[in-house]
């Protein structure tokens, strides 16, 4: 049954769930703009090292990818080493500002619809049949 209040209610719930398209743009902002320096720690000799930084949600939100891999080992003295191997990969920033741009209609993308005769005429679409029929006389030995 549809009844205008039920689908006003579901609408509503919708859009409370739903991410408001500010909040879209401003998380595209955050992966545009990261960058990582918040993943990167120096020991005390100035050896960098990797790390996942704790109570940070702008940075763990920068993160696009996480593999932990361990690895153990029996060396010749019989003790267990055991070797953990983290990697990790933030958003691409080049794709997050791309997204920005085309939403702001900073790319003017045209599409050049005149045929190469110059007219503005197709050509008649090929059929399926006609398609397959023409790349497996391409395919064919001797082409």
């Amino acid at each position: 049954m549809h009844t205008p209040h039920v689908a006003k209610a579901i609408k509503d719930q919708l859009d409370k769930m739903a991410m408001p398209v500010e909040e879209a743009m401003k998380r595209l902002g955050d992966m545009a703009r990261g960058t990582m320096q918040p993943f990167i720690q120096t020991d005390g000799e100035g050896n960098p090292r990797l790390i996942i930084p704790e109570n940070n949600d702008q940075a763990v939100s920068l993160l696009k990818r996480v593999k932990v891999t361990e690895h153990s080992t029996v060396g010749k003295d019989g003790d267990t080493y055991l070797t953990t191997k983290t990697e990790f990969e933030i958003h691409d920033p080049k794709d997050a500002i791309d997204k920005i741009l085309k939403a702001h209609g900073v790319y003017n993308e045209t599409i050049n619809h005149k045929s190469s005769d110059g007219s503005m005429t197709p050509k008649a679409p090929i059929d399926d049949t006609a398609r397959t029929e023409a790349i497996l006389r391409l395919l064919r030995p001797g082409n």
